[in-house]
């Protein structure tokens, strides 16, 4: 990488060191190692360079010779999440509108129109899916696979099943409203669903 290009942009979009080190919340020793060349930025430090200076991450490590507007990393969209998501647990769209008790093209129509599906859809693609809403809508590309895995460990199925007042909620299920039957019944459709997907 040539500090040079981040001295030459920064002087020219009238920064001084003081200014570029506050916008990237870093020091003034660390721009000047890096415009020495003695140093060079890490990956956050380098995207966020390259927005201040509105030029491709290429251009700034000398991949390329001629400064090119930046292009923020594009993350993926709900529906192409839910494609990606479905493909990967191996279930069809029909499997999933199975649980979801909607028809096969309202699947489609979410993973390719930019249909957003309402919220109790969504919670139900999370549980069957396991993982959390931000992940689906692209807040965070932590899957949350370590703390599903956490949530579902022996000991804590164990101790559900021990939970008298859990216990006594299941067993008493004529006490339930329409809308947690069915909550409860899509769960256990999207886990066989999800079974027979892995036969």
């Amino acid at each position: 990488m040539e500090g040079s290009k981040i001295k030459e942009l920064r002087k020219k979009h009238g920064l001084s060191q003081v200014d570029l080190a506050k916008k990237l919340g870093t020091t003034t020793a660390a721009i000047g190692m890096w415009e020495s060349g003695k140093r060079h930025p890490q990956r956050a430090n380098l995207m966020k360079l390259a927005e201040i200076f509105n030029v491709s991450t290429d251009y700034l490590i000398g991949y390329i010779g001629e400064p090119t507007p930046y292009s923020p990393p594009q993350k993926p969209t709900l529906g192409e999440r839910l494609a990606e998501l479905r493909k990967h647990f191996s279930v069809t769209q029909s499997q999933i509108a199975s649980i979801l008790e909607v028809d096969r093209s309202t699947i489609a129509n979410y993973e390719t129109s930019g249909i957003t599906p309402p919220l109790d859809k969504l919670i139900l693609l999370a549980n069957f899916y396991g993982t959390s809403l931000d992940y689906l809508v692209g807040r965070t590309e932590s899957y949350n696979a370590d703390s599903v895995l956490k949530q579902t460990s022996d000991e804590n199925i164990e101790a559900f099943i021990n939970d008298e007042e859990m216990y006594s909620y299941f067993t008493d299920y004529t006490n339930w409203t329409v809308e947690e039957r069915r909550t409860i019944l899509n769960i256990l459709k999207g886990q066989h669903a999800l079974r027979e997907s892995k036969k």
